[in-house]
């Protein structure tokens, strides 16, 4: 059995591996459990489903962090490493190879979506700008409506 001992900072301090097999078959589960998630998220995207994508948050943050310890724990015991079956090794380096384009990919279509709600966001503030300025009015010393020729400023706050 694997124990992992953690700082304040959750971060990994020392780790026992008792079964290195064991450990790496748990961190492929890790990586096909976040790999699935990017698939999700990918097509939450393509179908601009924000309430989906919103929903996978959570979730995609605690597999990320499992996998990032386990990753660490690799890495600090590279000796008890050296005993894992071959064909795991293998196994592990294909999905490797996979989860990087496909992150690679959801990293274009979050970019994508980021560059497509700014623009929205853009086009709402015009849009209300418009709006104020057809709004704004004053009477002249004659009784005749003039348009109020001043500076806006709108802006929207978000909170995340």
């Amino acid at each position: 059995m694997t124990k992992i001992i953690e700082n304040k900072s959750n971060m990994v301090k020392s780790v026992a591996i008792d079964n290195p097999n064991a450990f790496m078959k748990d961190m492929i589960a890790s990586i096909e459990a976040l790999k699935e998630i990017y698939i999700i998220e990918n097509e939450a995207l393509d179908n601009s489903d924000i309430d989906r994508f919103l929903a996978l948050q959570d979730e995609k943050a605690n597999i990320a962090k499992r996998y990032q310890k386990q990753h660490l724990i690799i890495l600090n015991n590279k000796d008890d490493m050296s005993e894992i079956d071959s064909n795991l090794k293998n196994k592990l380096e294909e999905m490797r190879a996979d989860f990087i384009e496909l992150a690679r990919i959801n990293q274009k279509k979050l970019e994508r979506a980021k560059k497509t709600t700014k623009r929205l966001c853009e086009r709402i503030m015009e849009v209300a700008k418009e709006n104020i300025e057809k709004k704004q009015m004053r009477y002249g010393a004659g009784g005749k409506v003039h348009k109020r020729k001043t500076n806006i400023s709108v802006g929207i706050y978000e909170t995340a």
